[in-house]
């Protein structure tokens, strides 16, 4: 395989080994066999345009995405220019260019003058019709020139991620002990939840929940298996009040008619509710029903039902799910069905968590599925009843997830 070009296919492994997919994933998602995808990212065997297309489909991602994801080993000069140039003739060919439209258009930005940028369009309509060529052709043509630098400024940097003062922002964690969790917020938001396991009642309120209700609006999701495990009902609801003195919210637990209503928040005449729910209940006795104080389960029709009241009340509906199961890195057909139905019946997006490692997210009729948050957090940004910016922080790292048009 051609040195520059396995640049692109070291990315996407990358990509690939960070999101915890797997080849047998690959295989089932894509038809490229796993012993096709092991000699590709050992450069045995070159990649073809259609790959790295069905790849980046099964991947959920965009070439922009791919191209920025991490830095690879750059070598300086020429052959600095030459990655950057073959990178973008592979991504022009998926982006639909077609491989010699691709190429031609990167010749056009080469030939640009100084301080004087064409536009994609513009290039493409100067360049003659005629058949594609392959890019292993491409890799081996010496006429490559030098390719566009349309990176974004540091202007443009400082933009992403800052919240106007008519915008919603709602940030979501994944799981953490209730005793021992903790959060890095640096940020401003709206309102952030913690789903919390081990919801050990009567030790009095952790500091790090307390310090987090002191910088935003605060709530912990209790809704999960081993909530009333070792523990009543009473004393639950005796740490529940104490959590509502510091203004903490909790979520998932209480009796029926509490824990089927969306938490609502309303900002520049847009409302947005907030629903926990967990699909993973140990007994039928432990399900909020009528008076009985319970979890918010997901089990049954009901959930359809107060999908749709709630949509009388709100504009945008969110909901987070407790399920799968233990140590799972890739979700269920049974969620992915599940998730597509919430949807179906009106909620906006599905928020995922209950195991400790991140699983692939999707889009569903251009509303999100998160299976898995894992340990990461979920930033959502809000205008109006449209989504400004959605991002995934984990560590130092805050990485925005590309805008897809509604998929069918």
């Amino acid at each position: 395989m051609n040195m520059e070009f396995y640049g692109l296919v070291k990315k996407l492994r990358e990509y690939r080994l960070d999101h915890e997919i797997t080849l047998s994933d690959i295989e089932k998602g894509t038809g490229i066999s796993s012993q096709r995808m092991k000699r590709i990212e050992q450069g045995i065997s070159p990649i073809t345009v259609e790959e790295v297309e069905a790849l980046l489909a099964f991947y959920r991602t965009d070439p922009n995405t791919i191209l920025s994801y991490k830095d690879l080993n750059k070598p300086a000069g020429r052959q600095q220019k030459a990655l950057q140039v073959l990178i973008w003739i592979a991504l022009f060919a998926v982006l639909g260019y077609g491989g010699y439209k691709g190429y031609t258009v990167l010749q056009g930005v080469g030939s640009t003058q100084a301080g004087k940028k064409a536009s994609v369009e513009e290039m493409l309509q100067q360049q003659p019709s005629g058949g594609e060529q392959k890019v292993s052709e491409l890799l081996t043509s010496s006429q490559v020139n030098k390719p566009s630098s349309d990176t974004p400024n540091k202007k443009q940097e400082q933009k992403m991620g800052q919240v106007a003062p008519d915008e919603f922002r709602l940030a979501v964690y994944g799981d953490r002990p209730y005793h021992a969790g903790g959060t890095n917020l640096t940020m401003p938001v709206d309102f952030q939840l913690f789903p919390v396991s081990d919801f050990h009642v009567g030790q009095g309120v952790p500091a790090w929940i307390k310090d987090a209700a002191n910088k935003a609006p605060t709530g912990i999701d209790v809704a999960n298996v081993n909530v009333l495990q070792g523990q009543s009902r009473e004393s639950i609801m005796k740490e529940i009040q104490t959590l509502s003195q510091h203004n903490i919210k909790v979520m998932g637990f209480g009796t029926e008619e509490e824990v089927f209503r969306p938490q609502i928040f309303e900002k520049n005449g847009v409302k947005y509710g907030l629903m926990t729910y967990t699909r993973v209940v140990p007994a039928v006795e432990w399900k909020a029903e009528g008076k009985r104080i319970g979890v918010a389960d997901a089990y049954g029709k009901h959930i359809f039902d107060d999908i749709r009241r709630a949509k009388q009340q709100v504009d945008v509906l969110i909901l987070t799910m407790y399920w799968g199961k233990k140590g799972q890195t890739v979700p269920e057909r049974y969620q992915t069905d599940f998730a597509y139905d919430l949807l179906d019946a009106g909620a906006d997006m599905i928020i995922g968590h209950r195991n400790p490692v991140w699983q692939p997210h999707e889009i569903y009729k251009g509303k999100y599925i998160f299976y898995n948050l894992g340990p990461a957090q979920l930033d959502v940004i809000f205008d109006g009843k449209s989504i400004k910016e959605i991002a995934i922080i984990q560590g130092n790292e805050r990485r925005v997830l590309p805008q897809r048009k509604a998929e069918k």
